[in-house]
């Protein structure tokens, strides 16, 4: 300002509602990609028991030595990408978890069969098979079932957020924190899924 007079305190203000402060302003689907991303990616435990319970939702025999995630994946047969894409070695072979991520948002045209027709392009080109997956809150599974039956397997919010809470409870000190931060995350997109979209004043 070309001054020296003193500057005004920076006010911030924070979301609350029923007296709860909130995670985020607002929870979006970018929030829980970018969440699932640093899970699959930096914990071996989230990652297994992820695999783990795809095996039991798909009937698929999964198990793994190690992978890899990326995020908005360009396909390689389409102009969509794939929001998160997880490559997996495993001893029975190289598998693909090619996974969608709705919050609330509606379906794009054609965007589950676009993901099945990518699936079989990967298992044809470097892997040994793949696997179609939403993620999604369990209110958008019962709003959208036709949508989310066209996917080998559907992962809830719900089950994501029933995982960061058993490790949470299990941890202490600053992954305790961490995981727990993440864990309301999750929790508050929930709610909104359930919900809709609302504005929220500051």
């Amino acid at each position: 300002r070309g001054d020296d007079r003193p500057r005004a305190p920076t006010i911030r203000r924070v979301a609350v509602v029923k007296g709860e402060i909130l995670t985020l302003s607002h929870a979006t689907e970018r929030d829980i990609d970018l969440l699932l991303v640093e899970e699959l990616r930096c914990s071996h435990v989230f990652r297994d028991r992820f695999i783990g319970e795809l095996s039991l939702i798909s009937g698929a025999n999964l198990s793994h030595i190690n992978g890899k995630v990326s995020h908005s994946r360009r396909r390689m047969h389409s102009r969509r990408e794939i929001d998160i894409l997880l490559e997996v070695e495993a001893l029975e072979g190289k598998y693909a978890v090619l996974i969608e991520n709705k919050l609330d948002t509606a379906e794009q045209p054609q965007q589950a069969e676009s993901y099945r027709l990518e699936a079989s392009a990967l298992a044809t080109e470097g892997f040994d098979f793949a696997l179609t997956v939403l993620v999604c809150p369990e209110a958008y599974v019962a709003k959208a079932p036709i949508f989310a039956g066209k996917f080998d397997a559907v992962f809830t919010y719900e089950q994501i957020l029933a995982l960061l809470r058993e490790r949470a409870d299990a941890e202490t000190g600053e992954l305790m924190s961490r995981l727990r931060y993440r864990a309301d995350l999750v929790s508050q997109a929930i709610e909104k899924g359930r919900r809709g979209y609302k504005a929220v004043p500051l």
